[in-house]
């Protein structure tokens, strides 16, 4: 396997999608948002769907 990065994204919105794919390759993502944000994320998770 590659070299892996942590990386830290500020923001939540469009920050999650660019997050989760980070995640799924490998890399150690971290998100900051606000809590109202975090809260929703640790509760339902992140939901990913990409068109084939």
């Amino acid at each position: 396997m590659g070299k892996t990065y942590k990386i830290m994204i500020m923001g939540a919105s469009y920050g999650s999608l660019l997050g989760a794919k980070l995640a799924l390759a490998g890399h150690h993502a971290k998100l900051v948002c606000l809590p109202a944000e975090a809260e929703l994320i640790n509760k339902e998770g992140a939901i990913i769907r990409i068109p084939v």
